[in-house]
């Protein structure tokens, strides 16, 4: 199953494609936090409160799951449009191994990104100077 592991990881490397999705995610994250900031700004200027937090995550929310759906989908039909699935399944003899691995590799790999997006999405929009205070966080 290890084996069936590496050799997933490395066709999801190598695919030009997982990238473009992972930086379409990185540029989703800076449009969603320059768009929390805006939303925090006028909030502080007009009226009462705001949770930028909260407005940061809900535009985020829309956008994550369906890029990542994406490079899931990507590294299915990257190898079929590759011609690699037949080498694949001669090399690894059950199919059921193969997909586990690719969906091991997927799941780790849009966990990990996950986290990373929501950290950054949130020092993002608390960094956010706000009326009254040092801008420092709570």
């Amino acid at each position: 199953m290890i084996n069936a592991i590496a050799s997933e990881w490395l066709k999801l490397r190598s695919l030009r494609s997982s990238y473009y999705v992972l930086a379409s995610t990185l540029s989703a994250l800076a449009l969603t936090a320059y768009a929390s900031f805006a939303v925090s700004r006028y909030f502080d200027a007009n009226g009462p409160g705001g949770d930028p937090v909260g407005t940061g995550l809900g535009f985020s929310a829309d956008f994550t799951p369906v890029l990542f759906g994406m490079l899931g989908v990507l590294a299915i039909s990257g190898e079929y449009a590759s011609g690699m699935i037949r080498l694949t399944l001669t090399t690894h003899r059950r199919p059921a191994t193969v997909v586990l691995a690719k969906a091991t590799v997927v799941a780790s790999v849009a966990a990990v990104a996950g986290q990373v997006l929501a950290l950054a999405l949130y020092f993002t929009s608390v960094s956010c100077p706000r009326r009254g205070t040092t801008g420092r966080l709570p």
